[in-house]
């Protein structure tokens, strides 16, 4: 995979150049790079602009996915692209009516127990 990488500079700043993970960036001019996991996390940057290059046809490519997560739960595992959010689960101890398992009183962060 490769990118033409774009830093676009912040609004109010006169900086025309950012050394950054071994590269300098020049203000508004394109630098091409490889490195797939530089080209995932410069694409959330809103301060870098990412076109993305197909190595098969050289064609721009579409928007590259997140690589998953290595932290998800496998209790609540993440959802893939395209499938709809999962419900969350009712919280568990009575939710909202301060009394957990067995009727024991659940003290909120604050420290005042509830009633």
């Amino acid at each position: 995979m490769k990118a033409k990488v774009t830093w676009k500079g912040e609004e109010g700043n006169d900086q025309k150049e950012l050394k950054w993970q071994n590269r300098t960036f020049k203000k508004d001019e394109a630098l091409e790079i490889d490195d797939e996991a530089l080209i995932r996390k410069l694409q959330g940057n809103r301060f870098f602009e990412v076109d993305v290059t197909d190595d098969k046809t050289g064609e721009p490519a579409s928007p590259v996915q997140p690589a998953p997560s290595n932290t998800a739960s496998p209790q609540h595992p993440a959802s893939k692209p395209g499938e709809p959010m999962p419900p969350h689960p009712a919280p568990l101890g009575g939710g909202a009516t301060g009394k957990g398992p067995g009727g024991s009183t659940v003290t909120p962060p604050s420290g005042t127990p509830r009633k």
